[in-house]
């Protein structure tokens, strides 16, 4: 089983031992800071570090690469940052709400590198049994949406068009490294041309009961075949998307996912279901069930 390198841990504020939710509210910010990436590019020194923090009963890694004084940040980067300047400094982690799911203040915003590990969320400590989790809230980040239209120099040559789709997929896997399952929401659905939105606006709740018991949760992002390169099928678009309330609460509402069905339904925050540019994919045993 692989294992995350955890070279630093990072706890930056007391949590109770009952919390089992990741809000991400406990991790201290600098004042003036509106976010924390793990990077520190200091004199320029070449460098690569992994950093790990608790929120909840969870763990979360961030991979820094440091080289000739730019850096390089892979992971769950927590962030307070509200902005709607698409280039601005913040944006990456900005969430397009301009805030954490339910009005909270903090949020991580997941940046995948692919030149390292995806990056994997530890369920409980390494002792702990695998357990099962409910679901977390994921939205864009606010500067995706003009990437989406406008496309992305040479790492995107093209705007997303009719049949492209941008989405992010969960694996899950036990204590012996096996996979356990994963699913798939969607950031952006360009398949249906009649749908006007496009992307999220808004926090949707991500349903992960469907991995089962797992000690890590593997996040990639995936998309159609305009999108990826043919020889890895890693994503051209180079993006973050938002998550928060990492094993929280299942809105009310929520249908339970059976196996015997090929529907699901997934709600945002505000509790109305979501339309169907936020349609989502849950795979279990190499078959496809569809939210609505």
């Amino acid at each position: 089983m692989k294992k995350l390198l955890l070279a630093i841990v990072a706890v930056a504020a007391s949590f109770s031992a009952n919390a089992q939710v990741s809000d991400f509210e406990n991790i201290t910010l600098d004042e003036g800071v509106s976010y924390w990436n793990g990077i520190s590019l200091g004199d320029g020194v070449d460098y690569s570090a992994t950093v790990s923090y608790k929120s909840g009963s969870c763990y979360f890694p961030m991979s820094t690469s440091v080289s000739w004084g730019y850096g390089n940040p892979s992971g769950f980067i927590v962030s307070k940052a509200s902005t709607d300047d698409t280039f601005a400094p913040e944006a990456p982690f900005a969430s397009i709400t301009r805030k954490g799911a339910n009005g909270s203040a903090q949020y991580v915003a997941c940046t995948i590198d692919p030149s390292v590990a995806a990056p994997r969320v530890q369920i409980g400590d390494s002792y702990d049994e695998a357990k099962p989790v409910t679901g977390c809230y994921i939205t864009c980040t606010v500067d995706l949406p003009y990437y989406l239209e406008n496309g992305r120099g040479f790492l995107d040559r093209n705007a997303y068009t009719t049949g492209d789709w941008l989405g992010v997929k969960a694996t899950g896997y036990d204590g012996e490294g096996n996979e356990t399952g994963s699913a798939l929401i969607y950031l952006a659905d360009y398949r249906d041309a009649e749908v006007a939105q496009k992307w999220l606006t808004e926090w949707t709740w991500f349903d992960l009961s469907a991995l089962g018991a797992v000690k890590e949760v593997e996040f990639k992002l995936v998309a159609s075949e305009n999108h990826v390169r043919a020889f890895n099928q890693q994503v051209l678009t180079t993006a973050s998307f938002c998550m928060d309330d990492f094993n929280g609460e299942t809105p009310s509402g929520i249908k339970a996912i059976n196996f015997d069905e090929k529907e699901s339904v997934a709600y945002s925050t505000s509790g109305v279901a979501v339309s169907d540019d936020a349609k989502g994919i849950v795979i279990k045993n190499g078959k496809k069930y569809y939210n609505k």
